[in-house]
């Protein structure tokens, strides 16, 4: 992770003490908008998505159980599943013409 990007976080963190939890979801749409223009294409099926899902939900998983848990990457860790959830749903209501 580069240092710019951890001091970011690092700022994000201090802001969970704080009752307004709104910069949670700016840096959720934020992710979501970045990895959308990555990956544009939508999931070739749903079984894709979960398997995404899965491996995102691993990740977390991995950093929770570690004896030093760093609370930027368990942020990240869940934002990142929080993200590929969301876009599931968007690809969901494509399919559903909502």
């Amino acid at each position: 992770m580069k240092k710019k990007e951890k001091k970011r976080l690092k700022k994000l963190l201090k802001q969970i003490n704080n009752d307004d939890r709104s910069f949670a979801l700016k840096d959720l749409l934020l992710q979501i908008q970045e990895v959308k223009e990555k990956h544009p294409d939508n999931y070739n099926s749903y079984h894709e998505g979960y398997s995404v899902l899965l491996e995102e939900c691993d990740e977390l998983w991995d950093e929770v159980k570690k004896n030093n848990v760093d609370p930027v990457r368990i942020y990240e860790e869940a934002k990142d599943i929080a993200c590929v959830a969301i876009r599931i749903m968007f690809e969901l209501g494509d399919k559903m013409k909502l």
